[in-house]
């Protein structure tokens, strides 16, 4: 019900010119995925913000739209609060065993990919999780991150495919400020596909890395 309650909301904003429709921060809206023999993070809804506890663990939080949503962009205001990944000067993020970052956002896009038979049979927990939380009646094309970066070894609005899955893009968009804000106005309405889902992933597991990070505002522009 809270998702159809969200839908209706989304339709009436748009029907009066308002453009922005804010994500809420409730445990009814959002479903943690776990990855197998990795520990998951501690995460807190309250009225006003998310807080994400990172303690050398990993697991991202999914916000699926019951119906396919075409975004302009995605506005995300947020601060660590504590901690920090574990990484120095000579380290890189784009390596595996460094692979850890304070903050991505993802966009999960429609497409033609489903999980048939055979696939359900060998494909990771975490994938078969999102693509039953997909509620829409199209498969998945990809998805699309936004990292927030440590490593000054990463060239800012540089993007890769991620060497774990042929589903993910990551796109560098900003070192971390030295006062922990995150203030990220992410472009969408280029790729001209509908969104299912939104992703968010804040990890520690690859660095034995600790944080915390508040998430203040993740709003859908129109």
């Amino acid at each position: 019900m809270l998702m159809i309650r969200i839908f209706l909301i989304l339709c009436f904003s748009m029907s009066f010119g308002e453009n922005r429709f804010s994500i809420p921060f409730s445990n009814e809206a959002w479903y943690q995925l776990n990855y197998s023999k990795i520990k998951s993070n501690q995460v807190r809804f309250e009225p006003d913000k998310l807080r994400i506890t990172v303690n050398k663990s990993a697991s991202p939080l999914i916000f699926p739209f019951e119906q396919l949503v075409k975004i302009n962009s995605i506005r995300v205001r947020a601060k660590l609060v504590q901690g920090k990944i574990n990484i120095n000067e000579n380290n890189n993020q784009l390596e595996t065993k460094f692979d850890d970052f304070i903050f991505r956002l993802g966009a999960v896009f429609e497409g033609d990919k489903k999980l048939g038979f055979f696939k359900k049979k060998i494909a990771p927990m975490w994938i078969k999780e999102l693509f039953k939380l997909n509620q829409t009646e199209t498969g998945i094309s990809h998805i699309e991150f936004f990292n927030i970066y440590s490593s000054r070894h990463i060239k800012e609005s540089s993007r890769r495919q991620h060497p774990s899955s042929k589903l993910m893009y990551e796109n560098f968009y900003a070192l971390i400020s030295p006062d922990g804000e995150i203030k990220m106005d992410i472009p969408l309405e280029h790729i001209n596909k509908n969104i299912v889902a939104l992703w968010l992933s804040s990890d520690g597991d690859q660095t034995s890395s600790s944080f915390k990070i508040d998430i203040s505002d993740i709003s859908i522009i129109y």
